[in-house]
């Protein structure tokens, strides 16, 4: 085993512990914390993406909306508050708050 590896397995290792039912670990970086870049302008031109594609097919947008709420609804996601989100430092991934005009109609 690598150096590397050893240390990412010491990493989960020490993390690990069951929360509610399921266990929960540290996700291995390289450094603490990891530098990841604001990607909000990508994100952003995949959300419009999106919209177009929901555009295109309503049996999708359906299927999408069903899946969020019911992400929503299992507490496996949360809505962040407007001004929470304008606060927060970098951004990463897909910001599923901001499909909120999107899921209520995909023809906004």
């Amino acid at each position: 085993m690598s150096v590397e590896d050893e240390r990412a397995l010491g990493i989960m290792e020490d993390s690990s512990k069951k929360v509610s039912g399921h266990h929960k670990i540290a996700l291995p970086w390289r450094q603490q914390p990891p530098h990841l870049a604001n990607n909000r302008i990508l994100a952003g031109h995949r959300l419009q993406l999106l919209k177009k594609k929901f555009l295109r097919d309503h049996k999708l947008f359906e299927s999408y909306r069903a899946t969020i709420h019911d992400y929503i609804s299992r507490g496996y996601a949360q809505r962040v508050p407007k001004e929470e989100l304008m606060s927060m430092g970098n951004l990463y991934g897909i910001f599923h708050t901001m499909l909120s005009s999107i899921l209520i109609s995909p023809g906004n």
